[in-house]
């Protein structure tokens, strides 16, 4: 929901639907889904920061990610540069 006061948008109630379906279809926790978007979401300002945006060099990042999640999590959490990857 939008709030005029602070032009923002605010989460209302979370979907009770949306959790159980994928607490039974991924098998994971809220507490695991909201860490996956975290980090995701960590990895992606990443890039950006580091004016990675060319489609090809952002799939070769996420390509990795999903090889060596620990590695590619541990570069964004040291600040290493993403070319290390590239």
């Amino acid at each position: 929901m939008w709030d005029p006061h602070t032009d923002s948008i605010k989460q209302v109630n979370p979907s009770i639907r949306v959790r159980n379906e994928l607490e039974t279809f991924v098998g994971m926790a809220e507490s695991e889904v909201k860490e996956e978007l975290y980090q995701k979401s960590k990895i992606l300002n990443w890039l950006l920061e580091h004016n990675v945006m060319d489609i090809n060099s952002v799939g070769r990042v996420i390509a990795e990610y999903y090889r060596d999640k620990s590695m590619v999590w541990d570069m964004v959490e040291k600040g290493k540069k993403p070319e290390e990857l590239l």
